[in-house]
């Protein structure tokens, strides 16, 4: 009986420690999960975007460029210190964003380097 006790009170520490783990992991991102909205500019191309921030830190969502009359799929992530990466497009004609989200607005750097073209981008949690 006391071997069992023993297990028991170990699987239970066990079960404790592993949902603490959970929950501090799904919650590394909650600042920044929902909606955010904004644009992008260059000297060669500009448009607008929108992306979710799903509560795993991963992101999804559209860009549409005003000079490519084109829109293109997003997904990237984004981690617990506000560390923004998403490509937009495809590996081949695609760009990367990178920059810093903070709790109700974001902004940083995007580039293509199949064109050799770039600007800065920014945008807000509506």
């Amino acid at each position: 009986m006391k071997n069992f006790t023993i297990l028991f009170l170990l699987l239970m520490s066990s079960l404790l420690f592993s949902c603490s783990l959970l929950e501090e992991s799904n919650e590394y991102v909650t600042q920044y999960q929902g909606n955010w909205k904004g644009s992008y500019q260059g000297e060669q191309d500009n448009g607008i975007w929108e992306m979710i921030v799903h509560p795993n830190g991963e992101i999804t969502g559209k860009i549409t460029s005003y000079v490519l009359e084109a829109q293109y799929e997003v997904k990237g992530e984004v981690n617990k210190e506000g560390n923004l990466n998403v490509a937009a497009g495809s590996v081949n004609s695609g760009s990367e964003f990178k920059g810093i989200m903070l709790e109700d607005e974001a902004s940083g750097t995007w580039f293509s380097s199949e064109n050799g073209i770039g600007g800065e981008w920014s945008g807000t949690k509506p």
